[in-house]
């Protein structure tokens, strides 16, 4: 893909989409991932929003943290700030008063999954996949551990996280309750729309009380701490050895 990295936001009555983009294959830089939380924070705020879409351009979904500027990080307090990026994502869509849908049209990756365990509701393509990528690369999928876990199950968890060299398709993830819906690609759009105007429809105050049910309690703290422990591996020189390799291929 090619092209400048951006997020829009699209709004029109009950409903915000925010459409994010990066060249390389939709990964989220610490900048996008910022902005990105901002946009729902400031969406998830707001009384006359039922429904926040989540979507990428292009066909991969997201392929996790820009990892390119993992080896630009200098200790390990940088290191926790990257590791946060997702962790402020995930803490704005469990916040949020408004249901958060998002639509997968492709893979996704590493606290891109982070993403879609934290939602509130997930339409799939059929050809859509998922990945823990972390041990790979001399890390671990700490931070996005717990919203994860209390989606699919620790057992589940650990099947993803241990093997992450395998894509997990649509049919795992259904039967986990990862995600909601699959649809063929081609009635992805058609089906994420039509979901929307639903979601649209309900009655705000309904909405924003069932979200509230939703605990978050303990989650940020939980999510600060692990993000220590990822922010001191990826400065050790074993981790950096493997990164570089890894980003070289």
């Amino acid at each position: 893909m090619e092209g400048s990295p951006y997020i829009n936001v699209f709004e029109r009555e009950k409903i915000a989409e925010l459409e994010f983009f990066h060249p390389k294959s939709n990964a989220l830089s610490a900048a996008m991932l910022q902005e990105l939380a901002d946009e729902i924070s400031i969406l998830g705020k707001r009384s006359d929003i039922n429904v926040i879409v989540l979507k990428s351009y292009g066909k991969v979904f997201c392929a996790g943290a820009f990892f390119d500027e993992l080896l630009e990080v200098k200790d390990s307090i940088e290191g926790e700030q990257f590791f946060l990026g997702f962790a402020k994502v995930i803490l704005a869509i469990k916040s949020a008063k408004a249901l958060v849908l998002t639509k997968v049209q492709g893979k996704a990756v590493g606290g891109a999954v982070g993403i879609i365990a934290a939602s509130d509701y997930v339409i799939c393509s059929e050809t859509s996949q998922v990945r823990l990528s972390e041990l790979n690369i001399g890390i671990g999928p700490f931070v996005i551990s717990p919203v994860i876990k209390s989606k699919i199950s620790n057992s589940s968890f650990m099947h993803l996280a241990l093997n992450p060299k395998v894509w997990f398709n649509t049919d795992w993830l259904l039967s986990k309750g990862m995600i909601n819906e699959v649809v063929s690609a081609t009635s992805l759009e058609e089906a994420t729309q039509s979901k929307i105007e639903e979601f649209a429809s309900f009655g705000s105050q309904a909405v924003h009380q069932l979200k509230e049910t939703g605990s978050t309690k303990g989650l940020e703290k939980e999510m600060n701490s692990l993000a220590k422990v990822s922010g001191e591996l990826v400065t050790n020189e074993e981790t950096k050895r493997i990164l570089t390799t890894f980003l070289s291929k």
